[in-house]
């Protein structure tokens, strides 16, 4: 959850409403359709990836291709409630895997990803850090 936010500079609520299909790494793009994902303002929007380590896209690739392993196909979510990670989900003729419903799960995760640093660091955090990059890496953007 972490990884992908910073790929994408993602709001904690665009990041736990994802589903497999909105992620494609074949063309580096993260695609948040409106009227499938809690996007700010209801706009969809295709994110590039951004300038990370490649850490950042590798354990998000590792992620999607473990649950695409379990079961899971694109119709799912991408970080599904832990309620809905057995087995048991396995199969043509099932309901999609819903997303989550709250925050909550990524909140934690920024918490305890950024322990070590001393201080916490949020979701929203990792959009001011794009942002910051975005600005180092294109000059021009700061006079507009």
């Amino acid at each position: 959850m972490v990884a992908i936010a910073f790929l994408g500079a993602l709001r904690a609520d665009t990041v736990t409403s994802l589903w497999l299909k909105h992620v494609n790494f074949d063309t580096r793009l993260i695609y948040q359709n409106a009227s499938e994902v809690r996007a700010k303002n209801g706009k969809s929007l295709k994110v590039e990836f951004f300038p990370m380590p490649e850490e950042f896209e590798k354990a998000v690739r590792d992620w999607k291709e473990e649950l695409l392993e379990l079961g899971f196909t694109d119709k799912d979510a991408l970080f599904p409630d832990e309620s809905n990670l057995p087995a048991d989900h396995i199969g043509e003729d099932r309901d999609p895997v819903p997303v989550m419903s709250s925050t909550h799960a990524i909140a934690n995760a920024f918490k305890i990803a950024s322990k070590p640093l001393g201080q916490t660091v949020t979701p929203h955090n990792a959009k001011h850090c794009i942002g910051n990059l975005g600005v180092v890496m294109c000059p021009r953007l700061r006079t507009h």
